[in-house]
């Protein structure tokens, strides 16, 4: 919450510095002035600044020089940390991390570490190695060589070690950061070696760790011999909101130094910085992004912080772009510096500076070039000052700006560069950026470095009158504070009072920070009652007020007071606030209240922590406040490992919610994207036999594949083909292997074509073949459902053709789209919506390509219509699709208009509220309704579900489908008797609804269903937890029974080591009510496989049991001892009550305490709870990814192919050449045709 300016802040108590030695710098002081020149006198001030002497330096002009170096680098959005050299034989160098690449306009891959070399004015591209794993088993010197360095990020933040190790926190790759890394350059600039900071997993760091963000600051502030301190400030959240934390990162060091890339994952500690302002009614900054910070000195002491100073930046929510100067520095007093930093007073000041300044900007940079110095470069602002290109000094205590003299400013003026100093050359290097139009195309510029400056005791002015600097003194009797530009009264003895003693006892809210009172109509308190608590001494009297601050109550007690006075022994009071006195009670709507001390008081019986303050939120319960018309919100849906996308809408209990539903663009899991082509594409095809095309679509059905998979590139999905077969009745299969789907078309077609010649296949038969086989047991997912229609020339015979409302029924209800192939043109005027014609006239060895178009072409239009496919309640009024998410060929922009919560009685009529829409060959999604909370805070997005076990304690049927229950529990009973269903149930638990997955058999007493789990999900000394619920069907007659029980079978690699275990249940249980089995037990070896088996035995056939909240999950005491990205090697001889957790190596994943290997196809740079799908143009095999050698590209086999001729290939992605350039085999790049040669066509190979 932002705080108001007029808001009275905490208490905090008055300090005074000690005494200055003002005898010496009085005495030198006047020295100083005998020996200025006659022109300047003590009658000299600024307002007749022109009789004062110039400044020293203030005529210097200075030249930057263009650096072209030997390579063609361009970045933007980097960061780089100047490198000294270490001995007179070496050069400086200039260390460049990340940035975003001119080329692709994504985060640099190739070199992204770059290394300029000033002595030779050249560019290094180090080698990038990442240390595998913090495990002891690993030695110190192995490393793994990997493709994606961590530097390949943008707008991430970084600083560097006087030994040469650089830190980097945070970004943006493919997602936003919040990691931290350490990278060591070796002296030849050859290799970079990263390991990444392992997080502590304490509650403190757990609840400090900042979120991943970008356009921050990471400034170290801190340093003494085993810990390296850092401030991580302000950036733009994942949800594009600046932040204002400061959060503090202790970097352990192991020895005296933080070089050693080998003492294997540094310990990071993280704390939040507790910070106030100067005054109890000083400002602290807003929240900000792409600001510039920078400690005043390099001079770290072991017991606080260095100061730090924030310059500019920019709150798109507060729509501001900052010129202020704020100086962040720790307490003087004395009594804090016994404390730990992390607990230290820290003060937000914003300073005032004298004379000219830099003015607003946000994206420029500074860099330290001074004790109490610091320079800064370039920037933007608004049009015409969009782009920036000045340089200045800032002289921090003095708070005085000075502009830099350059015989021309460095062009073109830019953001998103890098400003960097060395101190042995006094050289400033500018690198990067862009302008206004594109990328800065100069490599590097540099200059050297002079401002002008002042002889101690005189300050530093820009004089209008003679447009220079100069030095004016300060009056006869006065002398220059140190460092800064105060003239102060020399006095004439003694010393000022020392700090006032230890408050014995005080004052605050328990409640702090915040209160909520139920405001509703239905509400009968007629006051607000707040509680004030004392702390400390009970001996003392206290005495103080309770004063009225910010509220957004347009009738309210603004000049409300209340006196408390604590007795001796009184511990806590309450104060009344009457709620008639405030109006309007609608939404939301708070007061805040401050305990202030009474005047004079001293010491301070108020807290000096946030407590001293509360906030007061009065809620009317009505969700987020529609008033009396309706609300608007918008929610993102995410897809799902069934293909159904989920989203999360909180109702308003009153009036209507106009949704809007715009798909995920975060790559994560189940969730590829916002572009259709991504997702995988489900196609049902159905041949009528007699079909005069049917022989040739069948034989272009590989030709066909082919075509789609250049359009759907969905990595490990792909294209995903059916087949409707049968005679009388139609049934649907999807196959696996493409080869058994071309032989089963194949094989359909040849056999019936005969028999079907007078019979040809109608649109009832294709219906009832989409009913037969039901939704849920044909569709491999819930999204991308087309169907491809072949039928004789009869079926769409008619240019306008009618089908069958039943058909376009089913199409709707299953979110089918079709496509009917015809030799005419054929509109399909009741059903365009979910079927379209494509015509191939007598163009038949067209038809794979005229398929592949129609595809592309539906998926650019806009649906015309969304389909309402559950809705218990009848909350839905309209649903139409409004847009696309990320441009045409994506998810559409759903909008949905959903009536109030529904009451108490309508819920009981209901096991689910959920509501189903659907567009027919895009999109199933399903919106979870949630009860409206208090209209102050939104609700919480639920958290993402893991589709594997061993995850979380969440049931075997959460989010499944018969057909994915079919297909992963296998039966020894006949299929065609084995009945099973899902339905939801509130008996098993009283806050919510469970999912029940029933079983019964008509001809057999003896039930069971097996599922078998890969043996790499369960890691060796797991306690694993097996538990589930039965019970006989409440239908069932009151004599039938049964009895059940899980068993587990395990296999271990050895295949001759085998065990079983079985949950057993109470003996005697009740029909109709729940019986509830568990097992803990400990995995002994490694597991090639472990089968569960649920087994029932019926007093009858026909019998019904029913299965809920099956869980084979671990142990919550093993689960709990990691966090994610982080194992317990159990086997190892590690306690499970010593908190030792290992770091996830690079190819695994870990979660709930589990390592497991990433498949092929995925990937992990270590400390990850799931693997990453392969990117393009990269390999990934054992979990690990490479990109391939110039000259070869990535494969679908995960291998190194050889370039053929006619291509060029070069970051693990094939391109053809365009048309008057060739290549040979294994090219890396293509090149001009020789005189004399032409190259018509793309792809020419000579």
């Amino acid at each position: 919450m932002t705080r108001d300016a007029s808001r009275p802040l905490r208490h905090t108590q008055t300090r005074h510095a000690g005494a200055p030695a003002w005898l010496a710098i009085t005495g030198a002081l006047q020295l100083l002035v005998t020996l200025a020149s006659p022109a300047v006198e003590a009658a000299v001030s600024e307002l007749n600044c022109s009789l004062a002497a110039q400044a020293q330096d203030a005529a210097v002009t200075l030249t930057w020089q263009l650096l072209e170096g030997d390579g063609n680098f361009t970045r933007i959005s980097h960061s780089s940390e100047a490198l000294p050299a270490v001995s007179a034989a070496a050069s400086d160098r200039l260390l460049v991390l990340g940035g975003i690449e001119y080329e692709s306009a994504q985060p640099v891959v190739a070199s992204p570490v770059l290394v300029f070399n000033v002595a030779s004015n050249s560019f290094f591209s180090p080698q990038d190695q990442i240390l595998s794993s913090v495990s002891t088993a690993y030695q110190a010197t192995s490393v793994d060589a990997v493709f994606v360095s961590p530097a390949s990020r943008v707008e991430h933040a970084s600083f560097v070690h006087p030994d040469g190790a650089v830190f980097l926190f945070g970004g943006q790759s493919r997602e936003f950061l919040n990691d931290t890394w350490r990278g060591c350059l070796d002296g030849s600039s050859t290799n970079v070696v990263w390991d990444q900071l392992v997080t502590a997993t304490d509650a403190a760091t757990i609840a400090a760790t900042p979120v991943p963000r970008v356009g921050h600051s990471f400034t170290k502030v801190f340093e003494n011999s085993s810990v390296i301190g850092a401030l991580v400030f302000g950036g733009l959240s994942e949800d594009y909101v600046e932040l204002g934390d400061l959060r503090l990162a202790l970097i352990a060091k192991t020895s005296a130094s933080a070089r050693a890339c080998s003492d294997r994952g540094p310990k990071l500690v993280w704390r939040v910085l507790q910070t106030t302002p100067l005054t109890d009614s000083g400002p602290v900054p807003q929240a900000r992004a792409y600001h510039c910070a920078m400690t005043t000195s390099k001079l770290f002491t072991a017991s606080k912080l260095a100061c730090l100073v924030v310059y500019g930046g920019k709150s798109v929510q507060d729509n501001v772009i900052f010129d202020e100067l704020w100086r962040l520095c720790p307490s003087t007093s004395s009594s804090f510096l016994s404390l730990p930093v992390e607990r230290q007073s820290h003060t937000w000041e914003l300073l005032s500076a004298i004379g000219t300044t830099p003015g607003a900007r946000y994206g420029a940079s500074m860099t330290f070039v001074d004790e109490g110095k610091v320079a800064l470069a370039g920037g933007s602002y608004t049009f015409p000052n969009d782009f920036l290109n000045d340089v200045w000094e800032l002289n921090v205590n003095a708070t005085q700006w000075v502009r830099l003299s350059f015989t021309t400013d460095f062009s073109p003026p830019r953001r998103g560069h890098t400003l960097s100093f060395f101190s042995t050359s006094k050289r400033l290097f500018l690198f990067g950026g862009r302008d206004r139009y594109s990328v800065v195309q100069k490599r590097m510029e540099a200059t050297d470095y002079d401002a002008p400056f002042c002889t101690i005791g005189f300050k530093i002015t820009f004089c209008s009158a003679t447009a220079t600097y100069v030095c004016i003194p300060c009056p006869s009797g006065s002398y220059l504070e140190s460092g800064t530009r105060n003239c102060l009264s020399a006095p004439v003895s003694g010393a000022m009072n020392s700090s006032a003693s230890p408050t014995p006892a005080v004052l605050y809210f328990p409640a702090s920070p915040l209160q909520v009172v139920n405001a509703s109509v239905s509400s009968t308190a007629a006051a607000i009652e707040i509680q004030i608590a004392r702390a400390g001494d009970l001996t003392s009297r206290l005495q103080a007020t309770v004063a009225w601050g910010s509220s957004n109550f347009s009738s309210s007690s603004s000049l409300w007071h209340v006196s408390l006075d604590f007795a001796p022994g009184e511990e806590q009071k309450s104060i009344s606030l009457p709620m008639a006195e405030l109006s309007p009670r609608r939404g939301c709507r708070f007061f805040s209240l401050a305990l202030e001390d009474l005047p004079g008081a001293n010491p301070s019986v108020v807290s000096s922590d946030s407590d001293s303050e509360i906030s007061v939120y009065l809620d009317d319960l009505n969700g987020v406040s529609g008033g009396n018309v309706g609300r608007s919100v918008t929610s993102v849906y995410t897809r799902q490992e069934t293909g159904e996308a989920l989203a999360v809408v909180a109702l308003d209990r009153l009036v209507p919610t106009q949704v809007t539903l715009t798909s995920s663009s975060t790559v994560k899991d189940a969730n590829l994207g916002a572009a259709l082509r991504d997702q995988p594409l489900n196609l049902l095809v159905v041949i009528d036999p007699s079909a005069s095309v049917a022989a040739t679509v069948v034989a272009q059905l590989p030709a066909i594949v082919a075509e789609l998979q250049s359009v759907y590139l969905s990595p490990s999905r792909g294209v995903r083909m059916g087949l409707m077969s049968g005679s009388s009745n139609g049934s649907a299969v999807f196959y696996h292997d493409l080869a058994d789907f071309f032989d089963a078309a194949r094989a359909f077609v040849g056999l019936n074509s005969s028999a079907l010649e007078e019979a040809p296949l109608t649109w009832q038969w294709v219906a009832d073949g989409l009913l037969g086989s039901s939704d849920a047991a044909s569709w491999p997912s819930r999204d991308r459902r087309h169907l491809l229609v072949v039928g004789a020339e009869g079926l769409t015979a008619n240019a306008n053709t009618s089908t069958p409302s039943r058909l376009t029924d089913v199409l709707r209800g299953q979110n089918v789209f079709a496509f009917a192939l015809s030799r005419t043109q054929t509109v399909f005027s009741n059903a365009n919506d979910v079927m379209k014609g494509i015509q191939y006239g007598n163009a038949t060895a067209a038809i794979p390509s005229l398929i592949r178009q129609a595809f592309q072409q539906w998926d650019a239009e806009m649906p015309p219509q969304v389909n309402v496919l559950a809705d218990p309640v009848g909350l839905v009024a309209s649903a139409q699709v409004w847009g696309f998410s990320a441009g045409p060929s994506s998810f559409p922009i759903i909008g949905v208009k959903l009536g109030s919560f529904p009451t108490p009685a309508q819920l009981k009529t209901v096991t689910s509220t959920a509501v189903v829409v659907g567009v027919p060959g895009m999109i199933q999604l399903s919106i979870n309704v949630q009860e409206p909370g208090p209209a102050c805070f939104p609700l919480m997005s639920p958290p993402s579900i893991d589709p594997l076990p061993l995850s979380g304690w969440a049931d075997a049927w959460h989010l499944s489908t018969i057909s994915e229950i079919s297909r992963l529990w296998k039966s020894i009973a006949a299929p065609s008797t084995l009945e099973m269903a899902l339905f939801q149930d509130a008996s098993l638990l009283r806050t919510s609804t469970s999912t029940i997955l029933s079983i019964s058999d008509s001809n057999s007493m003896n039930l069971s269903l097996t599922r078998t789990f890969p043996g790499s999900y369960f890691a060796a000394g797991l306690s694993l937890v097996t538990r589930g619920y039965w019970r006989s069907a409440p239908s069932n007659a009151g004599a039938e029974s049964a009895t059940c029980s899980i068993q587990t079978h395990l296999t271990g690699v050895n295949a001759s080591l085998k065990d079983t275990n079985t949950v057993s249940f109470p003996p005697h249980v009740v029909p109709g009510e729940w019986t509830y089995g568990f097992l803990q037990s400990i995995i002994p070896w490694e597991l090639s496989n472990l089968a569960v088996t649920l087994v029932c035995n019926t007093s009858s056939p026909g019998v019904s049991v029913e299965w809920a909240a099956l869980g084979l999950l671990p142990d919550p005491a093993f689960a709990c001892t990691c966090p994610r990205g982080f194992y317990h090697d159990a086997l190892a001889g590690a306690s499970l009550s010593d908190g030792t957790c290992v770091r996830c190596a690079a190819g695994s994943y870990c979660a709930a305490g589990i390592k497991r290997q990433c498949p092929d196809g995925t990937f992990s740079f270590g400390k990850a709870a799931s693997c990453e799908s392969c990117r393009d143009g990269w390999i990934c095999t054992d979990g690990l990814a490479r990109l391939c050698e110039p000259g070869t590209y990535s494969t679908l086999s995960f291998t190194c192919g050889v370039c053929p001729s006619g291509y060029a290939c070069r970051n693990g992605k094939k391109t053809m050449c365009p048309a008057g350039t060739f290549s040979l085999e294994q090219a890396s790049d293509c090149q001009s045709c020789p005189p004399g040669t032409i190259s018509r066509s793309d792809g020419c190979v000579h």
